[in-house]
């Protein structure tokens, strides 16, 4: 559903209903804050910390937002965040100065196959490194188009542009799909089409190697939030999704979440753009045409994980990653195999689906999507290596009705001024978080954390 686009004169006359409410004492405030992810705790946090009475509203029945880690018998597994990427960020400070235990998680590929009717054949060295090269000269291609390029032209026109003048068809046409696919379809979230040209990897470089958190993003860094919140007498309310944001009127801001109604002086939004893309919460008055636009033009990708347990028998490719060319009856799945094995010690492989093959058909089952990448591997290593899982686990991020999606991206059609836009307050009554919002790690949980201190900061200082 698109947000509806307002004149510059409807917008101006929005703002105008807006009651500009007298500031409270230093730390007296009620704040509501909306969504208990990353940003909505890190921004409560902030809050209660400064004095203020802060209530979170969180439509789930428990905290964390996209990132949730399920308890396993083969330890604790990510659904949703499943890195800390790079080094030179407040997620990874924060894991050392508290001491929880990081494990490294390189990039290192076990293998690369292609799948045929008959099984699996390893890529020569040589055919890898030739689709590496041409890859390098796709990015540079882009990198140059860019310069040029109007904001309404996706990546894959450029994909096209690229494909077209260099005559790229047969096994080179094959080994560029795979590049794309395993650098911009699984990092982005997003198939080429719904991704900007124009504006298309612009965010700041990550510096360091990954890693994972032993014991989980959920029992770590959202138990330190809720416990931290709760302790400086911050509320949080369960099952109580938001449908309707009231913030022009004298009492501050009205929020209608669960069937009750709460009122504070502030509210921060972090809701998912793909939950602001929905129309499923209602503001009053309507979000002037810059916010509007924003939430139009940032997209959500979307990337999902068949999560895998074997026993310990279950042979397979050492290294982390194993990369599959699929066939054609695979619908775009099975690519991208993560395997947890040297990290953790556990036979547990995680399948990514990104984009579009991501969003699996009406009806299809988890027993299917399971059936297929179990498929899939036993393709690659054979069934005696290969048993039946003992456990597995299929997450659907896109019919999550409150995210809608895992995690944003910048659409055809953007200026490249829609994540400031995002995060722009509104009358000293709404203030935005979120990993959308974050321009130096967007899509990220540094992004969100970083977003939350950024919105409480400005709350704070408004409301001193």
């Amino acid at each position: 559903m698109q947000l509806p686009r307002f004149t510059l004169a409807a917008a101006m006359a929005a703002l105008m209903l807006v009651a500009q409410p007298e500031p409270a004492a230093a730390g007296s405030g009620a704040a509501l804050v909306v969504g208990a992810g990353v940003s909505g705790l890190k921004a409560a946090l902030d809050l209660a910390t400064k004095g203020f009475t802060v209530t979170v509203l969180e439509a789930r029945d428990g905290v964390g937002g996209r990132i949730q880690t399920e308890s396993t018998p083969f330890g604790p597994l990510e659904l949703g965040a499943q890195w800390i990427h790079g080094t030179d960020n407040p997620i990874w400070t924060l894991a050392g100065s508290r001491s929880w235990k990081l494990l490294p998680s390189n990039s290192e590929s076990g293998a690369e196959l292609e799948a045929t009717a008959t099984g699996a054949k390893a890529v020569t060295d040589a055919e890898a490194a030739a689709w590496d090269t041409q890859f390098a000269k796709l990015e540079t291609y882009i990198a140059n188009l860019q310069a040029n390029a109007e904001n309404s032209e996706t990546l894959q026109s450029g994909v096209d542009k690229f494909v077209s003048t260099r005559g790229i068809a047969g096994r080179k046409k094959i080994g560029l799909d795979a590049r794309i696919e395993s650098n911009w379809v699984q990092e982005y979230a997003a198939s080429p089409s719904k991704l900007s040209l124009n504006w298309f990897d612009n965010e700041p470089e990550i510096t360091g190697e990954d890693s994972i958190l032993a014991a989980g993003y959920t029992a770590t860094l959202i138990h330190y939030l809720e416990s931290a919140l709760k302790a400086k007498g911050g509320k949080i309310v369960l099952n109580a999704p938001v449908t309707n944001i009231a913030y022009g009127t004298s009492a501050g801001v009205t929020i209608t979440a669960g069937g009750a109604k709460y009122t504070g002086k502030f509210a921060v939004i972090t809701l998912p753009v793909g939950v602001l893309q929905s129309g499923s919460v209602t503001f009053q008055p309507a979000l002037p045409s810059a916010k509007a636009a924003a939430i139009k033009y940032l997209g959500m990708g979307v990337l999902n994980k068949v999560i895998l347990g074997f026993p310990d028998s279950a042979k397979w490719a050492t290294g982390n990653w194993i990369e599959r060319i699929p066939l054609l009856t695979d619908a775009g799945r099975w690519r991208e195999f993560f395997s947890l094995r040297g990290i953790t010690g556990k036979p547990v492989i995680v399948a990514f689906t990104a984009g579009e093959a991501a969003k699996y058909p009406a009806g299809t089952t988890d027993d299917e999507l399971v059936s297929g990448a179990v498929s899939a591997l036993r393709g690659m290593f054979g069934a005696a290596n290969i048993p039946d899982p003992t456990y597995s686990y299929v997450t659907r991020w896109h019919e999550d009705p409150y995210s809608l999606g895992s995690y944003s991206v910048v659409a055809p059609g953007a200026k490249g001024t829609e994540r400031t836009a995002l995060a722009a307050t509104l009358n000293r009554l709404l203030y935005f978080a979120g990993e959308a919002t974050s321009k130096t790690w967007p899509s990220t949980v540094p992004g969100a954390w970083q977003s939350g201190i950024d919105a409480a900061t400005k709350a704070a200082r408004d409301w001193a």
